[in-house]
């Protein structure tokens, strides 16, 4: 075992015995351990039989084109490999790791939904019978900018309709660098949280369908193309909600707060917005 071994050149060492000892050591202390793990299963089916030292600007290169996914994903495995390697380093089972070669990041597209066409959206999620959370999800996105994942984690436990609040943060989790803040609860999302409350069920989750809710891209997905909408993702809903705030001349402080990001970077990406109608 790779555990074992203490200080190895990186040419003697195996990508996948690296992987693995991050899954194991430290990964599940994350705030997401299963994208961790569905990026080490990538990673390890195209990387198996390969030293660490095999990574190099054209191996890297070479995965970029050899997955069908966009190339923030993959930069995000990549990103995964990368931590791998310095794990080992750290635990003093390598002299020295490789550079990690990651896809160039683009820029953030500006695609926030209109009116009109965010009526198109809840109206179809409305149709998907088999997912009823869904217009519940896009709600909640569009009246509190969370992340999807805050969304999909969110308890009744957060929910305080006596001080017109939800709170993003969980008591236990850890902190990261994606902020999660406690958003007041406009009068339009409180009523559809109330009724969803009412008819809760025995499950602790907000939005859910008897059981936890691992994942919203089938079904929002599913929405979106009956609605004839493109390149619209659950992402889109905390962009248009961030969007539609600046264009009603919400200051860059409070949308910032509802981000749960620097005033500086809500600045260079909706200060644009501030002027339109």
């Amino acid at each position: 075992q790779e555990k074992s071994l203490k200080l190895r050149d990186p040419n003697t060492v195996l990508i996948e015995d690296c992987l693995i000892n991050y899954a194991e050591e430290h990964a599940y202390k994350t705030n997401s351990p299963q994208r961790i793990g569905y990026a080490i299963k990538a990673l390890s089916e195209y990387w198996a039989n390969k030293m660490v030292d095999d990574v190099d600007e054209d191996t890297c290169d070479e995965y970029l084109i050899s997955r069908d996914v966009s190339d923030s994903t993959v930069r995000r495995e990549l990103g995964v490999l990368r931590a791998s390697f310095k794990h080992a380093e750290r635990k003093k089972r390598l002299t020295h790791v490789p550079h990690v070669y990651l896809p160039a990041e683009h820029e953030g597209k500006d695609r926030w939904l209109t009116r009109p066409e965010m009526a198109r959206l809840l109206w179809y999620s409305r149709t998907i019978y088999s997912r009823t959370y869904l217009p519940l999800f896009i709600l909640l996105g569009l009246y509190t900018a969370a992340r999807k994942s805050a969304i999909l984690e969110l308890t009744w436990q957060q929910v305080d309709f006596k001080n017109n609040r939800i709170d993003f943060n969980p008591k236990g989790r850890k902190k990261t660098n994606k902020g999660r803040p406690i958003i007041p609860m406009q009068r339009h999302l409180r009523t559809f949280l109330r009724l969803a409350y009412e008819r809760r069920g025995t499950c602790e989750f907000v939005v859910n369908n008897g059981k936890p809710i691992l994942d919203i891209k089938k079904g929002f997905a599913g929405a979106v193309q009956r609605a004839d909408l493109k390149d619209v993702t659950p992402h889109t809903l905390r962009h248009t909600a961030a969007t539609w705030m600046a264009q009603q001349g919400v200051s860059m402080f409070v949308i910032a707060q509802y981000l749960g990001q620097t005033n500086e970077r809500t600045t260079t990406i909706y200060a644009h917005h501030q002027d339109r109608k």
